[in-house]
């Protein structure tokens, strides 16, 4: 990575930090949020316009998508961490041992 004159931070962002403005609601369909940075804020150059999309489809898929644009180049990676006990949400909260997730990615680090 090239040297910025910026602060380095693995995690600079901390989004979850921050209020997010809705910008569409579809009832249980979809929500987009959108959150616009100061100039250099969170160790970033320039200002950080990002939208997250959360939705599902007609499969009930649950589909996360980011979008990023800024002001100044800059390198941003935009990752959601979701914890989600699927037993509980069955009704079942005595095991979590026998739940299957299937992520549909192009790679992934263990």
């Amino acid at each position: 990575m090239p040297n910025n004159n910026y602060e380095f931070n693995i995690f600079p962002s901390t989004f979850n930090k921050v209020v997010w403005k809705e910008i569409e609601y579809k009832e249980y369909k979809k929500l987009t949020l959108e959150y616009i940075t100061k100039e250099y804020e969170k160790s970033l150059p320039g200002i950080v316009k990002v939208r997250a999309i959360y939705e599902f489809n007609d499969n009930n898929d649950l589909i996360i998508s980011f979008t990023a644009t800024t002001t100044q180049k800059t390198v941003i990676d935009l990752f959601q961490n979701m914890f989600i006990n699927l037993k509980v949400l069955q009704g079942n909260t005595q095991s979590i041992d026998n739940n299957i997730i299937f992520i549909n990615s192009k790679c992934y680090f263990l």
